[in-house]
């Protein structure tokens, strides 16, 4: 009787004509596309350096956010708001430290003339560590007995993606 519950659903190939429309529609679209690439990196190469490194950064960021989201369905984290938000925050801190200390080698001089970028730029380093170091005391301050192992995982996953991103950028 089992044996006879068991329906077969079998998939019915295309018909000649819709397989005809999808050889003919893969190479059109296809086309399209890639034209449509070829230009729109054409328009950000003459947009210049500051558009490349806008796009690098959406880039990291986009790819960041989908590996954070992996990490976090891995670990089960059952704190999974706060463990994202720090995540973003040691992001965020981290983009600050290497990018920061980029444009500062760059823009020396010219950064110096502002009165309000001025401390900003002479204690980029000490702000940078006192800011991660807060980081980390806040996670501390949030663990508890439940999940201290999906804690330090995901903490520990993110130091690691940090590490293979902003080692790329330099």
């Amino acid at each position: 009787m089992k044996a006879e519950s068991f329906k077969q659903v079998t998939c019915s190939p295309l018909r000649s004509s819709e397989n005809n429309f999808q050889i003919l529609n893969n190479p059109l679209i296809r086309t399209i596309s890639g034209i449509t690439m070829i230009a729109c990196f054409m328009i950000i190469i003459k947009m210049g350096p500051a558009a490349i490194f806008m796009c690098n950064l959406l880039f990291i960021t986009k790819s960041f956010d989908e590996l954070l989201k992996i990490g976090l369905k891995t670990y089960q984290c059952s704190s999974i708001r706060k463990a994202f938000t720090l995540s973003w925050f040691l992001f965020v801190v981290s983009t600050y430290a290497l990018v920061g200390q980029s444009i500062y080698d760059e823009f020396t001089l010219d950064l110096q003339n502002h009165l309000i970028l001025r401390p900003i730029i002479k204690y980029h380093g000490i702000m940078c560590f006192s800011v991660y170091t807060l980081g980390l005391v806040i996670f501390l301050a949030n663990l508890n007995n439940s999940n201290y192992l999906n804690m330090y995982s995901m903490i520990g996953f993110v130091h690691v993606l940090l590490g293979f991103y902003f080692h790329s950028l330099q």
